[in-house]
C-alpha cells in the first residue's frame, strides 16, 4: 500500500509540472511578438511610416539609380548577390528591430527582398508595391530628390 502511496505522489507531481511546462509555452506564445508585414500602397502611407524613428528605408535599386536621385535617409542597398549585402549591413548596422521598408523600381526586388528577410526572421517588414519612378510622379514639385552616394557605402 505504501508503494502504491508514492506511485501515485509521483504521477501527480508529473502532472503538475507537465500542466506547468504546458502553461509557460502558452504564455511565451501569446505575448511573443508578432510579425508586422505590410504592403504600402501609396505615396502618403510610405511618407508617414519612413518618419517613425524606427523605420528604416532600403532602396533596392542599382548603386547608379541611387546617386542620381533617392527619397532622403534611404539606404542603397542594390538586390544583388542573393541579398547577401543586405543581410550582412542588417546584421551588422541595423538589427531585426527596424521596421523596415523595401522599395526598387517596379516590386520585383522588393518581393525578394521581403522574402529572404522575412525568412531570416525580420519582423516588421513592408512591400512597397510601386517603384521609385513612381514615387517621384505621384510627388510631384513636392519631392526633392537627394543626391549622392549611400552613405552606407563603406559601412564594413
Amino acid at each position: 500500500m505504501h508503494e502504491n502511496n508514492k506511485t501515485g505522489k509521483g504521477i501527480i507531481i508529473l502532472l503538475i509540472i507537465m500542466t506547468l511546462s504546458s502553461l509557460a509555452v502558452t504564455i511565451a506564445l501569446l505575448t511573443a511578438p508578432k510579425p508586422e508585414y505590410t504592403i504600402v500602397l501609396g505615396v502618403d502611407e510610405l511618407n508617414s511610416g519612413i518618419k517613425k524613428e524606427d523605420a528604416l528605408l532600403i532602396d533596392l535599386r542599382d548603386e547608379k539609380d541611387y546617386e542620381a536621385g533617392h527619397i532622403d535617409g534611404a539606404i542603397n542597398m542594390p538586390y544583388v548577390d542573393d541579398g547577401v549585402k543586405m543581410l550582412d549591413y542588417l546584421k551588422k548596422q541595423a538589427g531585426k528591430n527596424y521596421r523596415i521598408y523595401l522599395m526598387c523600381y517596379h516590386g520585383n526586388r522588393s518581393g525578394m527582398a521581403f522574402n529572404l528577410l522575412r525568412d531570416e526572421g525580420y519582423r516588421n517588414l513592408n512591400y512597397v508595391k510601386f517603384g521609385y519612378e513612381d514615387y517621384v510622379n505621384a510627388m510631384g514639385s513636392k519631392f526633392k530628390p537627394i543626391q549622392g552616394e549611400c552613405p552606407c557605402k563603406n559601412y564594413g
